[in-house]
């Protein structure tokens, strides 16, 4: 290992070292849940200091003091502690390559943006048949994590690229048909794969039709795109998926094929490869020789199913790319689980990876830390800034647990389904809706005592989201120490590994991706 490896890597320890002690100091906050915001005081938990500074803020102050990076235009209205300051400073360097999208002019100019609202209306990066069936956020995301894809394709002199957790085929789609990469797309929905290969018809006859295509190829070169459903899960024997892949790809010459197998979760991974091997050969016929460099991808893939791909890469010779933009953090193995648990055996969990973290005590991040690091903080500032009712809905949650608690003491944060539109009506209809979908008594709410207590509480939202604003800035970090103990776990395996912000975050909150070739 060079010197200059070494460096990358302590620089890496050291970030994860800092992400944690600041995580480890204010975990209080992005453990707790909102809705026990008053059955749980969260306001009181604070620093008596750091409540005198906060309360009363208005939303546009919240979004002014806390996130606003730079020093707040008009000052601070209170003279506020500096352990309130240094929360806040610390959050924002710790965040700060969020801030910095890895955005080339060239992508910037194919997103046209509404000038009063920010909606991304078109993506001319994308040819109109690529756009069909897919919203605005996809479209950001396909336009430039393809030209991610591309790129390093190239760079890992990779043979065919597999796309895991495909989907509808979207991403592939864009992949094989404008790109013009081999591409095999993975999911484990049969469903899904059936609308893939209904789009794949129809984006490849209206290409077939185009008489000038800059990009395209022709009707008879559409042999590029294949979608295959399996069985994923968070363990799967790399090798058992590598040797799969390459028995049913073993003619780039074909058509688009689907292929279903369960990938056992657990068992002798010599054994699991043996059978999955018989199986294919069984059904397709004679061995597959040829050496494949493949590069694994996929957009926003859940869970655990993330980081296998990371193992992927590190474990299989044949996987020489990897380009994994992640999400639902919460999803994730831990090794707490596996350990106290019983979730999974040995070796299943898939946090932490780095051998840097398992070393360190406190590395634990518990399941609400996991979903809080999920929140989109960019679009809660833009809530904030907009003043709008809707951040009253926090405080409604907050006050309906209360009545829940106090009626029903053992009924612990119910999921309560969707009241449209809650925080437009009066406080007491909202109850009544909600205790009817919980098939609960209604509480008394109208008694001279109730209406007094029930008034309390909705006075204090403001506070309610000004701690969940806190909340959001402990969350974040979260995610930058999952991201970062991948990317160190690939460090420590001998290959340069970068994290990049390729999404704008406003539109694509999971913005990071990690790539890393051999």
């Amino acid at each position: 290992v060079s010197m200059s490896d070494n460096e990358r890597i302590r620089n890496l320890q050291n970030q994860l070292r800092n992400m944690l002690r600041f995580y480890n100091l204010f975990k209080i906050m992005s453990d707790s849940y909102i809705i026990e915001f008053f059955t749980n005081n969260h306001w009181e938990t604070l620093p008596e200091k750091w409540r005198h500074a906060l309360d009363g803020l208005k939303p546009t102050e919240v979004a002014r003091l806390l996130l606003q990076h730079e020093n707040p235009d008009n000052g601070y209205p209170k003279v506020w502690p500096l352990s309130l300051l240094a929360f806040k400073k610390t959050s924002e360097v710790l965040t700060n390559l969020r801030n910095h999208h890895n955005l080339s002019s060239f992508f910037i100019s194919c997103i046209q943006l509404d000038e009063y609202t920010g909606v991304v209306l078109q993506n001319k990066n994308l040819d109109s048949v690529f756009r069909r069936h897919v919203n605005p956020k996809k479209q950001h995301e396909i336009s430039i994590l393809s030209g991610v894809i591309s790129k390093s394709f190239s760079k890992g002199k990779c043979t065919r690229v597999i796309d895991i957790g495909s989907g509808q085929g979207h991403l592939s789609r864009v992949l094989a048909l404008q790109h013009t990469l081999p591409v095999s797309a993975v999911d484990n929905v049969q469903s899904h794969i059936k609308a893939a290969e209904k789009y794949d018809k129809e984006a490849t006859k209206q290409l077939s039709k185009a008489k000038v295509g800059i990009g395209f190829p022709k009707l008879g070169e559409f042999i590029n795109l294949r979608n295959v459903a399996g069985i994923l899960l968070k363990n799967v024997n790399p090798s058992s998926f590598i040797s799969t892949m390459h028995k049913q790809h073993k003619n780039t010459l074909i058509p688009p094929q689907h292929y279903v197998h369960s990938l056992p979760c657990i068992g002798c991974p010599q054994e699991t490869m043996k059978k999955l091997k018989t199986d294919i050969y069984n059904a397709n016929g004679n061995e597959y020789q040829e050496k494949e460099r493949y590069l694994l991808t996929g957009l926003h893939a859940c869970g655990d199913l993330s980081a296998t791909m990371v193992k992927m890469f590190v474990e299989c010779e044949e996987v020489t790319s990897v380009v994994s933009v992640a999400c639902c953090y919460m999803k994730i193995t831990t090794d707490f689980e596996v350990s106290h648990c019983g979730v999974g055996g040995k070796d299943t969990y898939r946090y932490p990876l780095s051998d840097f973290l398992k070393s360190i005590s406190g590395h634990e991040l518990p399941y609400k830390s996991r979903e809080a690091s999920c929140h989109a903080i960019e679009d809660y500032k833009l809530r904030l800034k907009e003043n709008t009712d809707h951040l009253k809905m926090h405080c409604y949650r907050a006050a309906l647990e209360t009545l829940i608690r106090e009626t029903h003491p053992n009924l612990i944060r119910p999921g309560v389904q969707t009241v449209k539109k809650a925080y437009t009506l009066p406080f007491s209809q909202y109850v009544e809706l909600a205790f009817n979908k919980l098939n609960l008594n209604h509480p008394e709410i109208h008694s001279p005592v109730s209406v007094s207590h029930i008034e309390s509480m909705l006075s204090r939202w403001h506070q309610v989201v000004t701690y969940y604003t806190l909340t959001i800035m402990v969350a974040q970090v979260v995610e930058m120490i999952i991201l970062l103990d991948r990317v160190l776990y690939v460090e420590e395996n001998g290959f340069e590994c970068e994290l990049d912000a390729i999404f704008e975050p406003t539109l694509s909150p999971r913005c990071f991706s990690i790539t890393a070739h051999k």
